[in-house]
């Protein structure tokens, strides 16, 4: 709002010499900061800004023209002599009965208000003139005809089921040169082997439950696998995993190990929650929510790593620790400080402060370390209880502990190094290690693992592959 608004306005001027002046506003001279008022015995008073003390306006008389109505009295005159036509004035004062009342010197009475809106009338009143055919409008073409929820990572067109090869364990070359690396496409291939079976949608498939119902006392574990891609891989045993890490540790470092591991998990991670696709600046929904569960597991460090890794493309992380003694401290600063989550509060508050629910779970509970004890046991029960993906990490918690009253049922096992006989037990024979198993380089190099008479356990170029049972179909 400008001075002019004001012109033909009537105020009093008190100056700073405690004169007052009355008067209508004629002018205002911006270049001298100056107001001209025009007196009553129609002199022009001229009175310099810098000595006004204050202004207020004078109330009109009411029946005098307002400084509003004297801007239009440039219009013809013509209409005020309609004669018997009614004034617009008189119209609007007529039309306003039965309507929202509202007084602007008193207080606006929302209550009294609201009740005349008759939202149901008003609806109805739209879908009465509106003629046009519901199947025909750019919303029905949205609208979609699957009852279920997607995830990030499953195909919602159906289109896109035209291109899968009907092999699912070879698909096409045109499907899997999509996909930016041999990661994504062996997913891919999983969540295609899924999507043909009833049940898919579940955390570890219609097979878990089936396969505890039959006795597999005596059955021994595949001593020969294969990836994806046809290779043969041996099995090891648990303790010569753990030298080979050892070794590993001692020839290199244990930051290095650990960040290998990180990277493997954190890729994997990055793969199944929607890779390149989704954590896009074009994507503004809100960012996943990954919960790790660390124990006493011997890669707990380097699930804190993958964690943080996560935190700096954007995804929630929150950790959830059943001990804080089995990570490196280290790690758990750099992961606090990239924006990872650790509460002390109740945990189950803290995670609904989040705009969307936990999206994966990463089992590094207990391994292949006792999972006997109760804090261990209520740990499982609750990753098994949530409505998210899980993945476990070499073993799932509470299947290597036979006096364990709870077991991991996880979507996926990640193995570190090379898969181990109690996980190919797990995956092949028990099916409790979820719908697939995968396998990555910790990137130690071949002669740690060939010193120790297991070189034939390494998958050849790549970091990260799919395994699956040699006697399989």
């Amino acid at each position: 709002m400008s001075v002019a608004d004001f012109y033909g306005s009537k105020v009093e001027v008190y100056l700073n010499n405690e004169d007052v002046a009355q008067g209508v506003i004629a002018n205002f001279d911006a270049a001298n900061a100056a107001l001209q008022l025009r007196l009553s015995d129609n002199t022009t008073k001229s009175i310099v800004t810098s000595d006004i003390k204050n202004l207020k306006l004078v109330p009109s008389v009411p029946g005098s023209p307002s400084p509003s109505s004297k801007k239009n009295n440039s219009k013809p005159a013509s209409n005020t002599n309609l004669g018997n036509t009614p004034s617009k004035s008189k119209t609007k004062n007529d039309s306003s009965k039965g309507q929202w009342a509202m007084d602007c010197d008193g207080e606006f009475d929302f209550a009294a208000n609201l009740e005349k809106f008759d939202k149901k009338q008003i609806f109805a009143e739209f879908r009465e003139k509106d003629k046009k055919d519901p199947t025909k409008l750019l919303v029905a073409h949205n609208k979609s005809h699957h009852p279920t929820n997607y995830h990030p990572n499953e195909n919602v067109l159906d289109s896109n089921e035209k291109e899968i090869s009907s092999d699912s364990k070879n698909p096409s070359p045109s499907f899997t040169k999509k996909f930016r690396n041999n990661i994504d496409a062996s997913l891919a291939s999983l969540m295609i082997n899924e999507s043909s079976s009833k049940g898919s949608n579940s955390k570890v498939g219609s097979n878990f439950e089936t396969s505890n119902k039959k006795d597999r006392h005596g059955q021994l574990a595949p001593t020969v696998i294969r990836t994806v891609s046809g290779e043969k891989l041996s099995t090891v045993q648990p303790d010569i995993l753990a030298q080979a890490v050892a070794l590993a540790i001692a020839k290199t470092s244990t930051d290095i190990v650990i960040e290998n591991a990180a990277q493997i998990i954190s890729q994997f991670i990055y793969s199944v929650l929607g890779g390149h696709k989704r954590f896009t600046a074009s994507n503004h929904n809100s960012q996943p929510l990954v919960c790790i569960v660390v124990g006493q597991h011997d890669h707990a460090s380097a699930a804190v790593a993958a964690g943080r890794r996560l935190c700096a493309i954007g995804v929630n992380v929150v950790l959830r620790l059943l001990t804080p003694y089995n990570v490196d401290n280290k790690q758990l600063l750099m992961f606090l400080a990239a924006g990872g989550h650790m509460p002390n509060e109740n945990f189950a508050e803290f995670v609904d402060k989040f705009s969307s629910p936990i999206e994966l779970i990463v089992d590094t509970v207990s391994g292949f370390h006792s999972a006997n004890d109760k804090k261990t046991t209520s740990l499982i029960n609750w990753i098994n209880k949530q409505n998210a993906l899980v993945l476990s990490i070499d073993i799932p918690s509470g299947y290597a502990c036979e006096q364990s009253d709870a077991v991991v049922q996880p979507k996926w096992t990640l193995a570190l190094g090379a898969i181990n006989t109690t996980l190919a037990k797990a995956a092949f024979v028990d099916q409790s290690a979820g719908v697939s198993v995968f396998v990555g380089n910790l990137g130690t190099g071949v002669h740690t693992w060939n010193e120790l008479g297991v070189a034939d356990s390494q998958v050849n170029g790549q970091y990260l592959t799919q395994v699956t049972c040699e006697d399989s179909e």
